[in-house]
């Protein structure tokens, strides 16, 4: 798929030729309003598809020649969920990556000094995670991620390597902030939409459709149906002989001197 910058280079030649046209022969308005629409349309879905690198590149796999995958949980620490979710974690000696909010670590540093201390890997997922953060501009995104990394080093002593935008939408601000702290953008390959289905059957289902060696899975640690489906997700795997480690583990060293 075309970028942003090539997708301008594109939508300005094609409209140059349509006007060149225009002096010989008469187009119709509507040909103007369909290319609006079609270059619109593309800037939508790269908006919201983070696997599209539609404005900044994302990481959102592994390498495929090994049955190894990644856990990720967003949207944490949350003070009910996110200690089932270690204490399941523990017990199978699994280490995962937790994208947390720079708000609820304020409200829960020992709960994240725990998620740390237990060698789980801490990503940014903005302080706010607001609905409309997508339409912030790049001075409020940049002074979110630079208090959520704060917020961060303050409770671990480390600064975070990672940053997955929330909901996963980018934009040339979000882009440009993250260009500014330096961190990686992550994506996934597997969604489990686990704040969508809440049945744990059906969740754990999609995931096993989806899965394959080198997937990066999103799940939420502030979901009550959380705990059950890891427990089976994580049993399944083990069957399928699928190991699990942590996401930079993961990652292509390549990947991530990009």
């Amino acid at each position: 798929m075309l970028n942003h910058k090539q997708l301008r280079l594109v939508g300005v030649a094609a409209l140059l030729v349509c006007l060149l046209l225009d002096v010989f022969l008469a187009i119709h308005w509507i040909i103007y309003l369909v290319l609006a629409l079609v270059f619109l349309g593309i800037i939508a879905y790269g908006s919201a598809n983070i696997q599209s690198q539609f404005f900044i590149k994302a990481i959102c796999a592994g390498a495929k020649n090994k049955r190894q995958v990644a856990l990720t949980f967003d949207d944490g620490p949350d003070p009910e969920i996110t200690p089932q979710v270690l204490d399941i974690l523990k017990a199978h000696q699994v280490s995962a990556a937790f994208f947390c909010i720079g708000s609820k670590i304020e409200q829960s540093p020992e709960l994240l000094r725990r998620i740390h201390a237990e060698g789980h890997l801490i990503g940014n997922h903005s302080y706010s995670h607001a609905y409309l953060f997508d339409l912030y501009p790049y001075r409020k995104v940049l002074a979110e991620l630079e208090q959520t990394n704060q917020s961060i080093a303050k409770c671990t002593g480390c600064s975070p390597r990672f940053f997955r935008p929330p909901y996963g939408v980018t934009n040339p601000a979000i882009a440009k902030a993250v260009k500014q702290t330096g961190q990686k953008v992550i994506g996934w390959n597997v969604r489990s939409l686990d704040t969508v289905i809440k049945n744990e059957g059906k969740l754990v289902d999609r995931i096993k459709r989806k899965l394959q060696p080198g997937s990066i899975i999103l799940l939420h640690d502030t979901q009550k149906a959380l705990p059950a489906l890891l427990s089976g997700l994580l049993k399944y795997m083990e069957q399928q002989e699928y190991k699990v480690v942590r996401l930079d583990a993961l990652i292509d060293k390549k990947e991530m001197e990009l």
